[in-house]
């Protein structure tokens, strides 16, 4: 057997990545002309507001990395249209 028979078995029994799905459902939406803020996978494409800026260097330096389900729920709230 081949080395690369062995990787292509391998890579065959490998789960569909969860960013990468994102990734395309996201673009199946902006193809609809929604319009989608990029929080799911690279640099943002809009300037992050020093509020968020600042409360995000403060969850660092306070060693939390919990996400409040309220928090979030503001967050999407704040940014609809």
């Amino acid at each position: 057997m081949k080395i690369y028979d062995l990787i292509s078995k391998r890579v065959s029994r490998l789960a569909e990545s969860p960013t990468l799905r994102l990734l395309a459902q996201v673009g199946a939406l902006q193809a609809q002309g929604k319009k989608i803020f990029g929080f799911h996978i690279g640099e943002p494409d809009f300037d992050i507001p020093p509020n968020v800026a600042k409360a995000i260097k403060d969850a660092v330096a306070d060693k939390r990395s919990d996400l409040d389900f309220g928090i979030i729920c503001s967050l999407t709230d704040a940014l609809a249209p």
